[in-house]
């Protein structure tokens, strides 16, 4: 069920209703969780079970990491849990990536085997990807911090977290010490409107107005000349921003309406100066996860530069491979790790320029990294080497009609950079004036995009990140 689509409207309309009646306030919980649970389901009912197993797996293992008194019992019990996390992730996930990559190796056809045909046949389920990893948040979490409490409260935490369903397919992550002192009776009378409304406009703006309408001029066509190839790479990549995001900001509007706040997961990233800078900034509940849970485990930055190096590479390998299963999503983490690491050699990791030409110069060649990186994952194998090869031809058939709906489309997100201030909550064009003047600001920028949803949208299209 797409946050785009009218039925998720009159879903979300009906849970709301029924959340907050009166008479059924000691059932809250319960109705958030039975209605995640129709959501996630509403698609594909069988994997209700694999959402419910993997909530049910965790409770019990955080249950008994905290109840267990021996330190080595509880390291067995977290390495246990994790790894059958891990290998769940990798039987639904990846199992088609190892058995084409087995088969390639040895030439055996493999593949016609029962077991092996079976488990390539499995349907990859909506957001197990982030459902995964704030599982093995919780075990880590409950190993390094313990909370004695029973059984049947870490059910409800565990279960409420997992799938509460305005972040459960696409994020942001939720860690414990974020969510669980939330978890409590909520009042329609306690709603923070402002805030919700300004996070649903912002990213439903971004997501029907600028992404839906660019996937209509970002496909690439061959024959395409230089110049239009490098347009197209460069919409789609802030097509990618406004798709991700607007899923982003819709979610922490409509937890808010719920009486929840999701940590930002955008720090409009494009402002960068690096790529280091730039993994601090998108997609942020990830990169930290990924920081705290890969990067440091494997020793940080406290094991001398060379070490950090090729901790650097490993940590972002294995982010780019958990966003799916090939080896361009290999080859993707791989160099955006290698590009770090050419930053960290060169000291332009540590701090952003004061000089403004050098500021944009920096920051445009963070962009350009970033949206031709992209290609790998975007463009199916088969046709990327014909996509790199147009770079160099000089076709001027330039498509003035497609060159100039994608500029109007990417507008947005170029003047929302631009003037967003990155030390906000909610990053809306943040102006230096007076605070009343900046209200106004803010009012009739809201109103503009309202406007624009409403009389603009483009065809309603998955989420980038549901394929992850």
């Amino acid at each position: 069920m797409l946050f785009n689509s009218l039925e998720f409207v009159f879903f979300f309309m009906i849970v709301i209703a029924i959340y907050y009646v009166r008479m059924q306030r000691q059932w809250q919980l319960s109705v958030l969780v039975i209605s995640s649970l129709l959501f996630y389901g509403w698609a594909q009912p069988d994997l209700i079970l694999l959402l419910a197993f993997s909530i049910f797996l965790n409770a019990f293992f955080c249950w008994r990491i905290v109840s267990q008194t021996d330190q080595k019992k509880r390291l067995t019990l977290t390495l246990m849990a994790v790894t059958l996390n891990v290998v769940s992730l990798l039987v639904f996930k990846y199992t088609t990536f190892f058995v084409d990559l087995l088969r390639t190796l040895t030439h055996l056809d493999i593949s016609s085997r029962r077991l092996v045909s079976s488990l390539t046949n499995l349907p990859i389920p909506l957001g197990i990807s982030f459902f995964t990893l704030e599982g093995i948040c919780l075990l880590v979490e409950s190993y390094r911090k313990p909370q004695p409490a029973t059984f049947k409260s870490f059910l409800r935490n565990t279960c409420t977290i997992m799938s509460f369903f305005p972040h459960l397919i696409a994020g942001p992550i939720l860690r414990p010490e974020q969510f669980f002192p939330q978890v409590k009776t909520k009042r329609f009378s306690e709603i923070d409107w402002n805030f919700a409304l300004s996070s649903l406009i912002l990213g439903y703006f971004l997501k029907c107005f600028v992404s839906d309408n660019l996937a209509s001029y970002t496909t690439f066509v061959a024959g395409d000349g230089a110049l239009l190839t490098i347009v197209i790479i460069m919409a789609n990549a802030l097509r990618l921003f406004a798709d991700f995001a607007g899923y982003s900001y819709i979610a922490i509007g409509l937890s808010a309406l719920l009486g929840y706040r999701l940590p930002q997961n955008f720090n409009w990233p494009f402002q960068s100066q690096s790529m280091s800078e730039f993994w601090t900034r998108w997609n942020m509940t990830v990169s930290f996860w990924f920081r705290d849970y890969a990067y440091i485990p494997l020793g940080g930055n406290r094991k001398g530069k060379i070490r950090t190096l090729i901790n650097t590479l490993l940590a972002m390998t294995l982010s780019g491979f958990w966003h799916g299963a090939g080896l361009r999503y290999l080859m993707w983490g791989f160099l955006h790790g290698l590009v770090i690491c050419f930053e960290v050699l060169l000291g332009l990791h540590k701090s952003r320029s004061k000089n403004r030409l050098l500021a944009t110069l920096r920051t445009l060649f963070t962009f350009s990294i970033f949206a031709f990186l992209w290609t790998l994952v975007i463009v199916p194998s088969h046709q990327l080497p014909t996509v790199w090869a147009q770079l160099s031809t000089q076709d001027w058939n330039l498509r003035v009609y497609t060159i100039f709906f994608m500029l109007i489309y990417s507008l947005p997100v170029f003047f929302l950079h631009c003037f967003a201030n990155p030390a906000t909550d909610l990053s809306l064009p943040a102006i230096q004036p007076a605070s009343w003047m900046r209200f106004r600001l803010k009012e009739c920028a809201l109103a503009i995009m309202l406007f624009m949803i409403v009389t603009s949208s483009g065809d309603p299209t998955t989420f980038v990140y549901f394929h992850f």
